[in-house]
């Protein structure tokens, strides 16, 4: 019986034992990185891939239409757009039907869905079947398309894409999206259409040479929309049934219209800016090409509003708004270690000295070579430790090394450090970022100190500065 007691507990321990190893293999799996050559199908590639898998689809030109309803994937070219070229197999389907959610698709040419106009180039879906959303699609030129890009989602971010020549708009968006430094010109109705956006960020793009409008916003509300460039296209923009969104710093020519709708044609917090050699601060509008008002104070901005339909921008701007913000050197950087090593992931504390004025909206992170290092947040604070400015990380999708900048202080999309003045950073750190092993360092654009890091394991030092470049 002792003996049959014992074989009993000596199986049960082996099972659990065996169990758990089959559930760390399980939860260990690692992603996988699927290579697609010329002649290879990408629709196969994301066939096999799971979650958290990348596809990287090697120069060549391929035609074919791949549906994309794996979660957590990116598929991106090897060399960019010009090297890879995605041709619609049927023109009446997307060449990419994103039905899964957290897809990237990064740095393709994809042309040839011409066939119905509620389809694009690259199709973000939302119905029965599929609900995707936080995709982002960048770096990709979408031309001769209905539409080089059409999303039926929300929280989804659009940057970096070339969408022209298509034969409805460059980018159609129903919902509430982010969309920026997208070129759409010369398409043969609109460069960019939302519609039901509430909140979203429209900034950076130009829309230009476009038959219809340069934009359009219908039913949305309460977006922020700058620096944006509409011009010669038949119309500026249109906002219909349209209420609470902000837009300044944007360049309009050609008319606009306005229907139903009741809209901020200003910024809504004073930017500080440089016209004609001099600074100024002040509320800030746009520049309208049709504008004849004066400026007897000679400050860039119009004695006299503009008049939108029942709005007004009380703001205008005398000159394209890219004139009032004079270059500046417009560089932190630390360069590289010359030591980077030892290395461990932390929090960082120390203060940033600019040697000129400086205007950031990005930070990079040196890492050790061959290692994933980059930053997991910035804060930035003045002298009077008032938070002005703050980034986080968005996770190993496409440059990773940098993030974003955000101005706390204001409505501009970067944020300006003053000659000569002391500004405290938090910075925390992942994996394996390069150390300058010193308590300061004088750099390309001012003066780095470390007064305190504390890396993952609780230890304290004073003399770890991370390696970095503010630009």
């Amino acid at each position: 019986m002792k003996c049959e007691r014992g074989k009993f507990w000596e199986a049960l321990t082996f099972a659990v034992i065996f169990a758990m190893l089959a559930f760390l293999s399980v939860g260990c799996t690692s992603a996988t990185t699927h290579y697609v050559n010329p002649g290879e199908s990408i629709q196969a590639a994301v066939n096999a891939a799971d979650p958290d898998d990348t596809i990287t689809v090697r120069d060549g030109i391929y035609t074919e239409n791949v549906d994309v309803n794996v979660d957590n994937l990116t598929i991106q070219s090897e060399n960019g757009t010009t090297k890879t070229i995605i041709k619609a197999k049927d023109p009446k389907h997307p060449v990419f039907y994103v039905g899964g959610s957290y897809v990237n698709i990064i740095g393709f040419t994809v042309t040839g869905t011409t066939y119905y106009i509620t389809h694009g180039g690259i199709h973000i879906r939302y119905d029965a079947k599929y609900k995707a959303d936080h995709c982002n699609i960048y770096n990709n030129n979408c031309s001769d398309n209905q539409n080089g890009i059409f999303v039926y989602s929300s929280n989804n971010i659009l940057f970096n894409n070339n969408c022209s020549k298509n034969s409805y708009s460059g980018i159609y968006v129903w919902g509430t999206n982010t969309i920026y430094n997208n070129n759409c010109f010369e398409n043969q109705q609109h460069g960019i259409c939302i519609h039901y956006s509430r909140n979203g960020n429209i900034y950076g793009n130009n829309c230009s040479n476009n038959i219809g409008y340069g934009v359009i916003f219908s039913d949305s509300d309460n977006n922020h929309v700058y620096n944006n460039n509409c011009s010669n296209n038949f119309f500026g923009i249109l906002v219909d049934d349209s209420i609470n969104n902000t837009f300044y710093v944007n360049n309009f020519k050609n008319d606009i219209i306005s229907r139903n709708s009741n809209n901020v044609w200003n910024s809504t917090a004073e930017i500080t800016y440089t016209y004609k050699g001099k600074t100024y601060t002040n509320y800030l509008g746009n520049y309208w090409s049709d504008y004849k008002g004066c400026d007897d104070n000679n400050n860039g901005i119009g004695d006299s509003h503009y008049s939108i339909n029942s709005d007004n921008d009380n703001y205008p701007l005398m000159e394209p708004w890219e004139n009032y913000f004079a270059p500046t050197e417009n560089i932190f950087d630390t360069e590289q270690s010359e030591n980077p090593y030892p290395s461990i992931m932390g929090t960082h504390n120390g203060t940033i000295t600019p040697s000129s004025n400086i205007t950031v909206s990005t930070l990079y992170t040196y890492a050790c070579v061959g290692t994933g290092g980059h930053t997991e947040s910035i804060k930035l604070y003045n002298e009077n430790d008032t938070l002005i400015a703050n980034g986080s990380w968005n996770g190993y999708i496409g440059d990773y090394h940098n993030i974003t900048i955000h101005n706390l202080t204001g409505e501009a999309p970067y944020v300006t450090l003053l000659k000569n003045h002391e500004y405290r950073y938090v910075i925390k750190t992942g994996s394996y970022p390069q150390i300058i092993h010193a308590k300061s360092k004088d750099v390309t654009g001012g003066t780095i100190t470390c007064d305190q890091f504390i890396d993952a394991n609780g230890k304290t030092y004073t003399d770890w500065i991370p390696a970095i470049r503010l630009h």
